[in-house]
């Protein structure tokens, strides 16, 4: 059998790493074929099968590694990483959800709408937490607000008025016959 070739190879290994890199599931499903691979090559080392599937032999070697200690699979798995802890509680945030669905002077706030700043300050003054402004514009949307900015309306007036005001009469624009 002649051998196959792709026609954009590196078109699809760079899906294929986009989606390892999303998905953690993918992740796993890619180290069970990395051993796969090694299970069935008996000549197979970790520093080739490292190149073949571009890691490092170091790490193929923590996969076997882990696998001999624990005999499960799912030593395999990403664990979840806890990353920073919120200085909002849950109980705090709802709070803030309804607060925020109020005029801000109804809770001493003296702005008529809120935003990042007004919030920052709120929420200083409320629960003793400093958030920055940018921080508060995030909070807004993951809370499930979106920011409306007020319109300029074009006043109204006399045509009279601002017939009087204009720096050219009316009249000029006419073509003279």
């Amino acid at each position: 059998m002649q051998k196959l070739i792709l026609t954009s190879p590196k078109k699809i290994e760079r899906q294929i790493n986009r989606l390892m890199s999303q998905d953690p599931e993918s992740k796993f499903i890619f180290r069970l074929c990395s051993l796969k691979m090694y299970l069935n090559d008996p000549e197979c080392s970790a520093d080739r099968l490292g190149k073949i599937m571009q890691k490092s032999p170091r790490t193929v070697a923590n996969w076997i590694h882990a696998l001999n200690s624990s005999g499960d699979i799912d030593v395999l798995r990403d664990k979840p990483k806890p990353g920073r802890r919120n200085r909002l509680t849950e109980g705090q945030l709802e709070e803030l959800k309804h607060q925020l669905q109020k005029q801000p002077g109804e809770a001493g706030i003296e702005t008529n709408l809120w935003d990042g700043k007004s919030l920052s300050h709120y929420i200083k003054k409320q629960y003793g937490v400093l958030i920055q402004v940018r921080q508060c514009q995030r909070l807004f949307r993951k809370l499930g607000f979106s920011l409306k900015r007020g319109r300029t309306i074009v006043a109204g007036g006399s045509p009279k008025e601002k017939r009087a005001f204009k720096k050219t009469p009316d009249d000029s624009k006419e073509q003279k016959v």
